[in-house]
């Protein structure tokens, strides 16, 4: 069974207006995976209990 993916990136529409695009299915060549790390979240509790 093949992993999908759920990403979004920015494109260009047909009247070249900038929009946001969202791909789901297999993992390509041109895709970053980005993991959240335990610190990061960690960081992230820290940062909105203070604010």
């Amino acid at each position: 069974m093949e992993k999908y993916v759920w990403q979004w990136f920015w494109g260009y529409d047909y009247l070249n207006n900038k929009v946001k695009n969202i791909y789901f299915g297999p993992r390509l060549d041109w895709m970053k995976i980005f993991k959240e790390k335990k610190n990061d979240k960690r960081k992230v509790k820290k940062i909105r209990k203070n604010s």
